[in-house]
């Protein structure tokens, strides 16, 4: 348990310093000005070298804007760090609120059912502790909710091409938040091929614009740490 929770406070801590880093920078760090933390193999034995300037930045650039909100210390709280625990707890509510809404499509539309699940999720402690962090984790539980709701819509209305938009949409979400978020990529995958049925063609031609939705907001980011780590 103290090892679980040492590995917890070193990414709250590694997290914020990657937001106080874009902060301070005033953008996202490039490979010349940050050679030792811009690679996700900087060693974790060496206190304030370890980063997630690697990672997908989306959720550190939201929490380094929100560092003007709180630019000094706020009894505690270390710069920006009472901003950003108020944006994990934001990501909570907003999660819950999914859940609630996938399990009242699974239920049949009984709402008493779908807020006991909803009230249950909120409740387990793992989930909890995201919602008063200081992680990327936060971002990662709401795309993850998104990404079953939407597919569960999707596959209600046959995968209409709106529905699928929506799929979409939801998936660039998550490949927005972590790499740990990408397993929940396996339900629209699998209820996508489960629902195929005749006019094959029909369905084919939904896979590259699931694909483009997905892939184009998150292009930039990719193609920026491929040319940073020379791959």
């Amino acid at each position: 348990h103290l090892s679980i929770r040492r590995q917890r406070q070193m990414c709250i801590r590694d997290s914020y310093w990657t937001a106080r880093d874009i902060y301070e920078a005033g953008s996202l760090p490039d490979g010349d000005a940050f050679p030792e933390i811009i690679l996700p193999t900087a060693p974790f034995n060496e206190a304030g070298l370890y980063r997630y300037h690697a990672l997908p930045p989306t959720y550190y650039l939201a929490t380094a804007f929100l560092f003007n909100l709180n630019p000094t210390r706020i009894g505690d709280y270390t710069p920006g760090l009472l901003s950003g625990r108020l944006l994990s707890g934001l990501s909570f509510v907003i999660a819950i609120v999914f859940i609630y809404w996938l399990a009242h499509d699974l239920c049949a539309g009984r709402q008493s059912t779908a807020v006991l699940i909803a009230a249950s999720c909120a409740m387990v402690p793992k989930m909890t502790s995201l919602g008063a962090s200081f992680t990327a984790d936060s971002f990662a539980l709401v795309a993850s909710a998104v990404v079953a709701w939407t597919t569960i819509q999707a596959t209600s209305r046959a995968w209409s091409w709106r529905s699928t938009i929506l799929v979409g949409a939801a998936i660039a979400l998550v490949l927005m938040s972590r790499p740990s978020a990408l397993p929940i990529l396996f339900l629209p995958a699998f209820m996508f091929a489960l629902s195929i049925k005749s006019g094959i063609g029909r369905w084919l031609r939904k896979i590259p614009a699931l694909l483009a939705l997905a892939l184009m907001p998150n292009s930039w980011w990719m193609l920026r740490n491929l040319s940073l780590i020379h791959i």
